[in-house]
């Protein structure tokens, strides 16, 4: 620019250019003015283009920026988006597993006869599973969902207890249950079991039901005809047993006179040939073994009843008559009898008799040839009714007695056969007895709210288990438990 300027100027001070005019002076004023010009717009060009190139360095800059915020952004999409389809194939696979879990527990409710329902108290709307449609026989359409559409499915006699089981748990805020007779559309009756329990809001008050209803019309027919076969068992039982006792009655008076007559026609048979004293004999061994049958079932025909007599039993002092009593028989096998500390229970004392003194009679009767005969008895208490339950340090509500000896034995099989009536293991000749002694035991523990079982080993001796209740309230069933153990 400024050799430019030093040529205008020597260019107009010899008169040549555009600006030599006859006066030197003004043509330099005016080359000046010129040059001023020119170099004003200079600057603004150049102040224009540093500017625009600011600008493009700002913009590049910012487009840098924006780029990298772009890079940035679609990064984070990116991961988003994956994380989204992620979610996505989560939830259907969450759904999948709902519709699946939907559809079994659809199909379980239809197996079982078991629906859901749910019923917004405050708007009386009731909303119900597909089973409950099925179980009262209408559809979806033809049930306005209010609990007086249901209620006029009830069977007339029962919508009363239905009413009056709904209102109490509304007001008591308690779980309820009921069974009720429903109608369907063709005139069928079918029985419902219903339970459901109520919700409350925040103050208390009670805004929602909820609950189940299954159908048990063949449980009610079963024990409809579980009940009336169990009156008509029953009936048969007292029957049977008056039968039994009047038999057993009408039947010693001829055994009477049979034996009086054989005694007094045949009594002295000093002289009577040897056959004829042997079916002497034979006749006197089946009239003895009559005789003990027909008290038997006199005695069988007294236990088909509860205990009627029932007092506070020391079975400790029982069991040391009853070994008074078979004093003869364990002093002519040289058997050790072992009693050990025996409970104060309620119970018949007739009856308690009864039981050891078959037990210990048996104990004694099958012993083993040529071994001293060896019978124990104890006992604990228990604080349940199954053996398996801890024992009880002090008195608990129920006891344990075991009888064990060291005679012959039976079969592992055999536990439960030996209990019946008339069952022998062995033949009449083997051992006497009318095969009744534990069928009698048997009845008398079943009687008292308890339970016999036996454990036995060929040889090696047998073991029952008596397990009774010591306070005759509530007669409690006694769950035996545990195995027969039969050593190798």
């Amino acid at each position: 620019m400024t050799l430019t300027s030093a040529i205008a100027v020597w260019a107009t001070i010899h008169g040549r250019g555009p600006f030599a005019t006859s006066d030197l002076n003004a043509g330099l004023l005016v080359l000046q003015a010129f040059l001023a010009v020119v170099s004003a717009t200079m600057l603004v060009i150049a102040a224009t283009v540093r500017e625009r190139t600011d600008a493009a360095e700002a913009l590049r800059r910012v487009h840098a920026g924006l780029e990298a915020l772009v890079r940035e952004r679609t990064a984070e999409l990116a991961r988003a988006n994956a994380l989204l389809v992620e979610q996505v194939a989560e939830h259907r696979k969450a759904e999948e597993v709902l519709q699946r879990s939907q559809a079994r527990l659809a199909e379980a409710q239809e197996v079982a006869h078991l629906g859901s329902w749910e019923w917004d108290v405050t708007r009386n709307e009731t909303i119900w599973t597909d089973e409950m449609y099925r179980m009262f026989g209408i559809r979806p359409q033809e049930f306005s969902g209010t609990f007086q559409s249901f209620l006029e499915r009830v069977h007339l006699e029962d919508q009363m207890l239905v009413r009056q089981t709904v209102e109490r748990a509304y007001q008591d805020h308690r779980p309820f249950s009921f069974d009720c007779r429903i109608v369907r559309p063709d005139g069928e009756v079918r029985w419902v079991h219903s339970r459901g329990r109520v919700q409350t809001d925040d103050s208390g008050q009670a805004v929602r039901m909820l609950g189940t209803a299954q159908e048990i019309t063949e449980r009610r027919q079963a024990e409809d005809a579980l009940r009336a076969l169990s009156g008509r068992l029953q009936r048969s039982n007292l029957a049977l047993r008056d039968f039994a006792s009047v038999a057993a009655h009408e039947l010693q008076e001829p055994l009477r006179k049979m034996q009086y007559f054989t005694e007094r026609n045949f009594g002295d048979c000093r002289g009577c040939p040897s056959e004829g004293s042997d079916a002497l004999d034979r006749i006197r061994s089946a009239g003895r073994r009559m005789q003990n049958l027909i008290q038997d079932l006199l005695e069988i025909a007294r236990l088909s009843r509860k205990p009627e007599t029932v007092s506070l039993v020391n079975l400790g002092d029982v069991a040391r008559e009853v070994v008074g009593d078979l004093e003869s028989r364990i002093e002519g096998l040289d058997a050790r009898v072992e009693i050990g500390p025996l409970p104060e229970i309620e119970a018949d004392p007739t009856q308690m008799m009864q039981l050891l003194q078959n037990l210990l009679g048996n104990a004694l009767k099958f012993h083993r040839s040529g071994v001293r005969p060896t019978i124990r008895v104890s006992s604990e208490y228990l604080s349940s009714e199954t053996e398996a339950a801890p024992r009880a340090r002090a008195r608990g509500p129920y006891c344990r007695i075991v009888v064990e000896d060291n005679g012959i034995g039976f079969e592992p099989a055999h536990a439960e056969r030996i209990f019946g009536v008339f069952e022998r293991l062995h033949g009449r000749g083997a051992y006497e007895g009318t095969g009744i002694g534990l069928s009698i035991c048997r009845k008398v523990a079943d009687l008292h709210g308890g339970r016999i079982r036996a454990e036995g080993c060929p040889g090696q001796g047998a073991r029952f288990i008596v397990v009774l209740p010591t306070r005759q309230g509530p007669r409690i069933a006694a769950a035996l438990e545990g195995e027969t153990i039969c050593a190798p």
